[in-house]
């Protein structure tokens, strides 16, 4: 420091008074500039931080409103579930009794309603047939059970408008009456299916099954039922006016599929460390990275459907993206796997033992997906089902353990090559192609 001083003495010396004075004069400028560019960068942090704030609570403000939305929902069903639940029991109740006197008026042993299965697809005709009602003999192990039109006896009286009877026989072959039989521990010997008539349109159809006795149904029986039931084809016509009462009864609609692109990640390895550190602590590491990956995931557009342990799936629909969905699949994942290099390095260094045995597995597939309820009929949830979802939970379990990686199908490869590295990978029992991506 000694040195440094008599240096600027003898510059000072050098210069004279008016270079001496010009020094000074000049400190205070230099000062005032050194504040200036500090304000500049500090409003420039300010404005950063501002921005990111108010992206942030944009996000926040759209995921509270979605979640508003789900409850709000949640409590009209739930609504909807208490006021209409005994209106459905009393209305079915008021239907069973009808069948029950028209059963019994052509003696028959047992007996059925089948009407068509909901669909949420508009002007779609059923394919298939569900059951309104069942005898008692039959109904627990029947009363999900879809009975194809094409290929039934009820089928054809819903498909013909007119009455059938038919003995299933062994000449028939392996009928669907032969097969429901072996389901509900149940012989048939002969149905008799009358077509539920409303205003001139099959809305159901009734069936007897084994007249009492070892006798025969015969084409009085079968007018009979038809003259009976016209009461009973009003009322079903009335029940499933509104197609919500069957879905409510438990009965899926059938509806569209959607063609998405449909992204796994797993974390590899992770079960062991609750055998090195405290249960918190791991549940800390798995929502730090379920944090970050879900966060990329999220701003490429993706959708997060579910979350399973240390893993979690999501979706890309075209409807929410400019242009097609896989290309942001694609992006997305390989995000995921850089931004998960530097967490591992994070928890290596903070000395978790065992950290640096996880690894990220991700799968990307597209292809048809189907948005839908599942569940015990009180605690349904929205899950997706569908090809793409089994594929993306192939390609995820595929992935090696070892090392971070992305996999995905032939879909996914042909509009991601232009921007990825893919090399071709073979999945052990499963018919199709798979890739690893990485960046070029």
């Amino acid at each position: 420091m000694p040195a440094f001083l008599d240096q600027v003495t003898d510059l000072l010396t050098k210069v004279g008074p008016a270079g001496t004075g010009l020094a000074i004069a000049a400190v205070p400028v230099g000062i005032t500039i050194a504040i200036y560019i500090t304000k500049i960068t500090s409003k420039v942090t300010v404005e950063s931080l501002q921005a990111q704030l108010a992206r942030e609570t944009e996000r926040h403000a759209e995921e509270t409103q979605k979640l508003e939305n789900k409850l709000r929902d949640l409590e009209s069903r739930h609504n909807d579930l208490v006021k209409v639940g005994p209106f459905l029991h009393e209305f079915l109740k008021d239907i069973e009794a009808q069948i029950v006197e028209i059963a019994a008026r052509i003696d028959a042993q047992d007996y059925s309603i089948l009407v068509g299965a909901p669909s949420s697809i508009a002007g779609a005709a059923p394919s298939d047939l569900v059951f309104l009602c069942l005898g008692p003999v039959r109904k627990p192990e029947l009363e999900r059970v879809r009975v194809p039109i094409a290929s039934s006896f009820a089928g054809q009286a819903f498909r013909e408008r007119r009455s059938v009877i038919r003995a299933p026989e062994p000449r028939d072959g392996e009928t669907f009456s032969r097969r429901t039989d072996k389901v509900a521990d149940y012989r048939t010997k002969e149905v008799l299916s009358i077509p539920l008539l409303h205003r001139g349109i099959a809305v159901g159809v009734a069936q007897f099954l084994n007249k009492r006795g070892d006798r025969h149904f015969d084409a009085d029986d079968a007018t009979a039922a038809e003259q009976l039931a016209i009461y009973l084809s009003g009322s079903v016509a009335r029940f499933i006016e509104d197609p919500r009462r069957l879905i409510q009864l438990g009965h899926a609609p059938r509806r569209n599929f959607a063609d998405m692109s449909v992204l796994f990640a797993d974390l590899s390895n992770f079960g062991h460390l609750f055998d090195e550190l405290d249960s918190g602590v791991v549940t800390d590491m798995v929502n730090e990275a379920l944090q970050r990956l879900c966060e990329i995931g999220l701003g490429a557009g993706g959708v997060i459907e579910q979350y399973m342990g240390d893993g979690f799936f999501l979706t890309f629909d075209a409807s929410k993206l400019s242009g097609d969905h896989r290309l942001p699949a694609a992006r997305a994942a390989s995000m995921m796997k850089s931004a998960f290099a530097p967490i591992r390095d994070r928890w290596q260094t903070l000395g978790y033992p065992g950290s640096s045995d996880i690894f990220l597995r991700i799968g990307v597939s597209a292809g048809p997906v189907l948005k839908t309820e599942v569940g015990h009929a009180q605690h349904k949830r929205n899950t997706v089902i569908g090809p793409a979802v089994n594929v993306a939970a192939y390609l995820c379990e595929a992935g090696a353990r070892t090392r971070d990686i992305v996999l995905v199908d032939e879909a996914i490869g042909k509009c991601a090559g232009s921007e990825f590295d893919l090399v071709s990978c073979e999945i052990a029992g499963h018919g199709f192609a798979a890739y690893e991506l990485t960046r070029k």
